[in-house]
């Protein structure tokens, strides 16, 4: 959008090269796709999802009623999306090609390399991600959630591929996908994995930090996950990303906004986990009470 009005833009971006991972983005978010040129069917949309189902509050899985979703392949969108950028005349650069930072934006998520700094937890929580093809029904790829005590596990799908992920504080170690899986089954979280094969018989994926981090002091301009990262729990990271973007074009971009209103949700999202008396839990939770503001009234977990 900044390119078509005539500014050169330079895009830091990461390799266009990525693995299949199923998201979930708003329903209204599908049409400014199509508007920028991408047909729906590129990116993995068919159908729409307005429910999860989830163990948060209760040991029994229970329906929850939510906003309309689409689920897509982000691999496929990140790559649509990077050729559009091409086309309409922006410069992929890396970091080390870059002399001047004017009119550059960094847009390596998480890596955010123009940043001097990134805040984040001492124990970044990590997703462990696995990959299923074939087909699926809407039942099947509904987004299912399953709090454990020392973390969560989740699984979305559309069409034609399932993503399953398994996110625990980074310290957490395992060594395998029969480790994790017996793991995940023991702590509560099996259900998710009902009507698929063991996960060590499915394909590994991009998982990476899931918990939520922002930079500060960027050389470059960042958005999205460079600028600020939410938690996977939140699914919403493309949605603030493309909002980031279209308030920068209008030069709205402010650098808090979003970040205290997600703190302060995440926080009460933990504080409804029935799993949130326990460590991981409760340092994650001591770490979004150290940066949110004092007067949002809620207290960090005891």
């Amino acid at each position: 959008m900044i390119a078509r009005q005539g500014r050169e833009v330079s895009l830091a971006a990461m390799d266009s090269e990525k693995p299949p991972r199923v998201d979930a983005i708003p329903a209204g978010l599908l049409a400014l796709f199509v508007e920028l040129g991408i047909h729906p069917h590129a990116i993995g949309a068919h159908d729409l999802h307005e429910s999860i189902l989830s163990t948060w509050r209760d040991e029994k899985p229970r329906l929850k009623r939510t906003s309309a979703k689409v689920h897509i392949d982000r691999g496929a969108l990140e790559r649509e999306l990077q050729i559009l950028s091409e086309h309409a005349g922006v410069k992929l650069v890396s970091r080390n090609a870059v002399d001047s930072f004017d009119n550059v934006i960094d847009a390596t998520g998480r890596r955010a390399i123009c940043a001097e700094k990134v805040v984040a937890p001492d124990d970044p929580w990590i997703a462990r991600v696995w990959h299923h093809s074939g087909e699926f029904s809407h039942t099947q790829g509904a987004l299912r959630i399953a709090p454990t005590n020392i973390g969560y596990a989740y699984r979305i799908g559309t069409r034609t591929e399932l993503t399953v992920g398994f996110v625990t504080p980074r310290s957490m170690e395992f060594h395998s996908s029969i480790e994790c899986e017996a793991c995940l089954r023991c702590s509560g979280g099996g259900w998710v994995l009902a009507g698929i094969p063991k996960l060590q018989s499915l394909r590994g994926s991009r998982g990476g930090t899931a918990s939520v981090q922002w930079s500060c002091n960027q050389e470059a301009v960042a958005l999205g996950d460079s600028f600020f990262a939410p938690d996977a729990l939140a699914s919403q990271g493309i949605a603030l990303g493309v909002s980031a973007a279209l308030r920068f074009v209008r030069g709205e971009l402010d650098a808090i906004e979003n970040r205290l209103s997600h703190l302060t949700n995440l926080r009460r999202m933990i504080g409804e986990c029935r799993y949130n008396g326990f460590p991981s839990w409760r340092s994650y939770d001591a770490f979004l009470a150290e940066h949110s503001r004092a007067q949002d009234g809620i207290e960090p977990i005891r």
